[in-house]
């Protein structure tokens, strides 16, 4: 197995590694800490079941639930994203069939998880990209007063905020009223701070965070699961067909 940076960047890939077969010592141990200090790992040319993402995924952590059950693949661990249709009109899965904005997997919960891990069956030629961007990088590189500004300050994180915010999101198929009963607004800190390394990260999310008391000169806008922040383009501006499966890592208590 080796683990190599991509073009320079913060992501790291992932070769030599069949991800269906038991993963087991020393390349259990490397996997986990290359996942926590790049945020980002890819696997390239993969064939894999419902049940072997599953278990690759748990060599990293423990496995979550996701909210929405209707979304659910073969095992409730693991969900579809596709713009797809079942044969009675209804959507196949969830959240690929519009774009994303920038945003950090469910922060607008007491406990978010601290991963997922994603898995693409099925993707257009061109178009329907995912970008990442590293939390540790954005708070690595501001300036010293803001750093000391935001140490130990408290942001308020709304799932409703998300709802109103999103266009078109009201018509995607979440179940809107449970989830707005099991979500009320959390506060969380807006630095993160990774525990088998150390390294802190900022912990934002443009269309979730709704107040932040930070006593500052002056106000950046940063626009980038603990260490990194996801930008999906879909749906609309890509109607090609798209299947993939997710499964997240369990939360901690932040």
């Amino acid at each position: 197995m080796r683990i190599e940076a991509i073009d320079g960047g913060f992501a790291r890939e992932v070769r030599d590694l069949t991800l269906w077969a038991r993963i087991d010592g020393d390349e259990r141990a490397a996997l986990r800490q290359a996942f926590r200090e790049a945020g980002v790992l890819v696997f390239r040319r993969q064939a894999l079941s419902d049940a072997e993402l599953l278990e690759f995924g748990r060599a990293v952590g423990d496995p979550a639930l996701y909210a929405e059950t209707s979304w659910q693949a073969s095992l409730p661990e693991v969900i579809l994203l596709s713009n797809l249709r079942r044969q009675d009109g209804e959507l196949l899965g969830g959240l690929a069939n519009k774009a994303l904005d920038w945003h950090t997997d469910q922060s607008y919960y007491a406990t978010p998880v601290t991963g997922c891990f994603l898995y693409a069956v099925e993707l257009p030629a061109e178009g329907g990209a995912t970008s990442w961007a590293s939390l540790y990088r954005a708070y690595e590189t501001l300036p010293a007063e803001l750093k000391r500004a935001i140490d130990g300050a408290v942001g308020t994180f709304s799932f409703h905020a998300r709802v109103g915010a999103t266009p078109g999101l009201q018509d995607d198929n979440h179940d809107r009223a449970k989830r707005l009963a099991a979500t009320p607004d959390v506060k969380h800190p807006l630095v993160n701070v990774e525990p088998g390394t150390g390294r802190k990260a900022l912990y934002i999310d443009p269309a979730v965070l709704i107040m932040a008391l930070v006593s500052v000169s002056w106000v950046i806008l940063a626009w980038g699961s603990v260490s990194v922040q996801r930008l999906a383009l879909a749906g609309g501006g890509c109607p090609v067909m798209r299947v993939r499966t997710r499964a997240a890592q369990e939360g901690k208590t932040m």
